[in-house]
């Protein structure tokens, strides 16, 4: 009889063969790969090493996959020496200045990535955002001659007018 109960404890604990895992407590994500389309309404997401290239002008904010890594030659340490790089016109925080390099991004400034509170009412500054998220943020910047409306994607938004009122009236 103890034979037994203990082999029902086996039983119990390894279970009869089948595999009963049903990932509970995860989900299961399906994944896109390059060039396919990412983001909107069906929520696709990239495949690791891949990030979603929002099209501001799509109706359900949808995009592109595209590889994260522009130069996949280059080796970087692993020095935790973070720094903010800008790509295209977003931000983003990096290991360090080797890792921004890799991925593409010029260099803003060593540490990571924050929201700079001197854009706002600045006619020299850009629309950017920080992060690769899919909030849609709509700003207005001075390009030199007329205000412009400048539309990102991006987890936070750094807009130097909220409106082209704004823009007009301190820029032009």
């Amino acid at each position: 009889m103890k034979k037994l109960a203990i082999i029902g404890f086996v039983f119990l604990l390894v279970g009869c063969g089948t595999n009963n895992s049903s990932n509970i407590g995860s989900e299961q994500v399906e994944t896109v790969g390059v060039g396919e389309v990412c983001g909107g309404l069906g929520k696709m997401k990239c495949q690791p090493g891949l990030e979603c290239l929002f099209d501001v002008n799509s109706a359900d904010l949808s995009g592109v996959c595209r590889k994260t890594v522009t130069d996949p030659d280059l080796e970087c340490s692993k020095d935790k020496k973070p720094v903010c790089g800008l790509k295209e016109r977003q931000k983003n925080g990096y290991l360090n200045e080797c890792e921004a390099e890799r991925h593409g991004a010029e260099i803003v400034y060593e540490r990571f990535c924050e929201i700079d509170e001197n854009v706002k009412g600045n006619c020299a500054a850009k629309v950017r955002s920080i992060g690769n998220c899919e909030a849609l943020f709509t700003g207005y910047e001075f390009d030199g001659q007329s205000c412009q409306q400048v539309k990102v994607t991006g987890c936070e938004g750094e807009l130097p007018f909220g409106s082209m009122m704004g823009c007009k009236e301190a820029c032009e």
